[in-house]
């Protein structure tokens, strides 16, 4: 009785410790994100926009400061960029169109409404672990 009770001691001991060391931490999947800018309007695609991804920070005396955590890249034809991130974390996205002068929404001569061009915009991206975000960002500052 007592080689028996020894076996099965060992055996759950076994058992137990190939549990334990199989199920060792995982490396994180990657985050992804996809960026797509949009004219003022929301009409049409931006291609050649720089998109920059920010961390930003909040002091401990209630003020922000920029991290270290930085990304940039440029839309293609498509008006799309792409970030891979190897942690989570929330970015601030700024996008500006280079060689861009903004236009204040008026009215022509013949007294149509013209909606206007802006350069710059910005938004929120929530990078997670192996998922894929897409955020569209619409130029309008």
């Amino acid at each position: 009785m007592k080689k028996f009770s020894f076996f099965t001691i060992v055996i759950v001991m076994v058992l137990g410790g190939i549990s334990v060391f199989s199920s060792s931490c995982n490396k994180p999947e990657p985050c992804k994100g996809i960026i797509t800018v949009m004219d003022t309007t929301g009409t049409a695609v931006q291609a050649g926009v720089l998109v920059e991804l920010r961390a930003t920070v909040t002091t401990a005396s209630g003020g922000t400061a920029q991290g270290d955590l930085k990304a940039t890249g440029t839309t293609d034809g498509s008006g799309r960029v792409e970030f891979t991130l190897k942690l989570p974390a929330i970015m601030d996205i700024y996008a500006e169109k280079p060689n861009c002068t903004p236009v204040a929404p008026h009215y022509n001569t013949s007294g149509q409404y013209v909606a206007g061009s802006y350069c710059t915009g910005k938004a929120i991206l929530k990078f997670e672990e192996g998922k894929t975000n897409e955020k569209i960002v619409y130029l309008k500052y």
